[in-house]
């Protein structure tokens, strides 16, 4: 394992969970707009497609795949 790899690998097992403000906002209008009008699993779907064309892209340092 490279010295880049060590260091993300380090850093993703010391990494304190966190709750994204975005993401709880973004998931809050999506059900609001949609709650009744699909399924449950595809309100789920639908929720993680919403997401994935407007949340923003975290790119972190030393970081090749996002």
């Amino acid at each position: 394992m490279n010295t880049r790899v060590a260091k993300l690998r380090r850093q993703s097992f010391e990494a304190e969970p966190s709750i994204s403000e975005e993401r709880a906002i973004r998931v809050t209008e999506f059900y609001k707009d949609n709650y009744g009008k699909y399924s449950i699993p595809a309100l789920r779907a639908l929720n993680f497609k919403n997401l994935c064309e407007k949340k923003t892209i975290y790119l972190g340092e030393d970081e090749l795949i996002v």
